[in-house]
């Protein structure tokens, strides 16, 4: 993509001295490449607009140095240094455009815009407004940049390639030419009615997983298990990238439920509600639970709940999570008419609160809408009969459930 008129014919400022003649020959040379005659009918309207774009550029550039030669060359120079992307991060580049010497004061950087490009430039408002103003615009990066003093960190030359069409940062390629864009894209997608859809996001550092295991992953605990699904990605990932990378990965569940018919403000008959992190829809009635606590070091405050005769824990929040989640991912293979005997005997063996000593289910007993932490709450509820919940995590600690009623 040609951010000016020099680059979309591919001059430099040392050809712009040979006159108009030449900028002609140029025009005429590649646009033999890309006449639209000269192409395929299925890239026709893409050359319509690339063959316009040259036509106008050389235009432009033959109305410039109609009017001053000089003052050409010079606006030229100043594009040609942004094309290079060195003005941001490089104080030299900056100092070579303006020709100042490197860790000068920003008052002599100013001065030297104003006497060098100011009136040059100005002769050349009339016939091309635009490119005086984007020229003006990247000779204030160059001031910045002097005035910073100090060359900014630059990736290694392997990673210097942009791979992605919208990102943060990379500020040489917003300013003065907005190249990039840090707008959001959004995209709707309808859900079918009656189902339940998954959502993984991966940050880069867990490129390693791949869609298939994403999905398996989803799979195996939709529809109410998301932290567990982002649990297992994360370490996948972990175990196979660099360990100076960190990722992150978010898990949602969609559903969609099949309602009675239009409500009487004439909204759809399809209810949807989301699933993420552990978060569920309102419960209704109440819920009876056994649970697995496991505490880490490090919880704030005394568990007055806690089983007695045990040592303060010295593991972490992620073991705890780790070993929770390879305990669900266990039960889930065993069959499920044994289900909660095999719970049961997990809760009596690793469980750290007191209700495991409960008789005769070792449980919690029941849980009433607004009676537990939110979290706690809501996997209870999002949890089938028989069924285990999500790794939940609250004040006491990370919580593995089984719902008894």
């Amino acid at each position: 993509r040609a951010a000016n008129p020099f680059a979309a014919l591919g001059v430099a400022p040392a050809d712009l001295r040979l006159g108009a003649a030449a900028i002609r020959r140029t025009f005429r040379r590649r646009s033999l490449i890309v006449h639209p005659d000269k192409v395929d009918e299925a890239l026709r309207k893409h050359a319509v607009a690339i063959f316009a774009k040259l036509e106008a550029s050389a235009s432009a550039v033959e109305a410039m140095l109609q009017v001053d030669l000089e003052a050409t060359v010079l606006l030229a120079e100043v594009d040609a240094a942004h094309d290079a992307g060195r003005l941001v991060s490089d104080p030299a580049a900056a100092a070579q455009l303006l020709g100042v010497l490197e860790g000068c004061s920003a008052g002599v950087a100013k001065k030297a815009v104003e006497e060098k490009f100011h009136a040059p430039l100005s002769r050349l408002q009339s016939v091309c407004p635009r490119d005086v103003e984007r020229a003006l615009r990247t000779l204030e990066v160059a001031e910045e940049s002097l005035a910073r003093g100090t060359p900014l960190w630059a990736p290694p030359e392997p990673d210097e390639a942009v791979r992605v069409t919208r990102a943060l940062g990379c500020k040489d390629l917003k300013a003065p030419v907005p190249l990039l864009s840090s707008g959001l894209a959004a995209e709707c997608v309808a859900l079918e009615p009656g189902g339940c859809i998954g959502v993984a996001l991966l940050s880069d550092g867990l490129r390693s997983v791949g869609s298939a295991e994403a999905a398996h992953q989803l799979a195996q605990h939709a529809p109410s298990r998301p932290r567990a699904a982002a649990l297992r990605l994360a370490l996948q990932g972990a175990a196979r990238g660099p360990r100076a990378v960190a990722g992150a990965v978010v898990c949602a569940y969609f559903e969609t439920e099949i309602g009675g018919g239009a409500s009487s403000s004439g909204g759809p008959p399809v209810a949807k509600r989301a699933r993420m992190g552990g978060a569920a829809a309102a419960p209704v009635g109440r819920a009876r639970i056994s649970h697995i606590l496991l505490r880490w070091a490090g919880l704030k405050g005394e568990d007055e709940f806690v089983r007695p005769g045990l040592e303060p824990p010295l593991r972490t929040q992620a073991a705890a999570e780790r070993e929770l989640l390879e305990l669900l991912e266990e039960l889930l293979v065993g069959d499920p008419k044994t289900l909660g005997a095999r719970f049961k005997a997990q809760v009596l063996k690793r469980s750290e609160c007191a209700s495991a000593l409960n008789v005769p289910y070792a449980d919690l007993g029941w849980i009433e809408q607004g009676g537990a932490e939110p979290p706690l709450e809501a996997a209870a509820f999002a949890s089938p009969v028989g069924g285990l919940s999500d790794v939940v995590l609250s004040s006491r600690g990370a919580h593995l459930m089984y719902r008894l009623a």
